[in-house]
């Protein structure tokens, strides 16, 4: 439960880029905001597909290699709006990478993982992940807030917005990298099944 808890710390925390990429469109890469809601598209769009391709494949590969494969989507998809030079095309491209990572991610894969314990520590489990979501929701608004002022200049805005991108996709890699570890340790000390 507390590897899912930060799994779930990270995805909530990756959530901001739901909100944040139109106006990212709009500041960094200089879309018109009339045109900002259909360069969303590819966001949501592989969001849909990437739930979808994950439900299908979750049995077969296991609910912890899915939140892998999504979660590196994620931060390397975050990563790239951040670091990459400013492009129509990138911004289509890593976008839908970051919309395929998070909501797969957030569309059930870590619920998947605290599924298999007793009922009614299954139960609890999924109320306390739900509230760490959220948290974590909080925690990466904050961050992304902090660094980025809507007061400044365009420049200024879109150097925030980047360095925000990055900031956020760090936090979620270490939620990652953290949630992993602590579900390695609880295999290595339990058996198979037992969580």
């Amino acid at each position: 439960v507390r590897g899912a808890c930060a799994l779930a710390a990270g995805m909530g925390a990756g959530q901001v880029f739901a909100v944040s990429l139109p106006s990212f469109a709009a500041v960094v890469v200089g879309v018109a905001p009339a045109r900002v809601g259909l360069w969303s598209l590819p966001f949501v769009v592989a969001g849909l597909v990437g739930t979808a391709v994950a439900m299908a494949f979750i049995d077969r590969l296991g609910a912890r290699r899915v939140v892998a494969v999504t979660g590196a989507a994620l931060v390397l998809g975050a990563a790239a709006l951040g670091l990459a030079r400013p492009s129509p095309m990138g911004f289509l491209v890593t976008s839908a990478v970051v919309g395929a990572g998070l909501c797969t991610l957030s569309a059930g894969p870590i619920r998947r993982l605290v599924a298999e314990g007793d009922e009614a520590d299954a139960a609890r489990a999924q109320s306390l992940l739900g509230l760490v979501t959220n948290l974590g929701l909080l925690a990466g608004s904050a961050l992304y807030g902090a660094l980025v002022s809507p007061r400044a200049e365009v420049a200024q805005r879109a150097a925030g917005m980047r360095a925000a991108t990055l900031a956020v996709a760090l936090l979620v890699a270490a939620a990652l990298a953290l949630g992993g570890w602590a579900l390695r340790r609880r295999t290595a000390t339990h058996p198979p099944g037992a969580w």
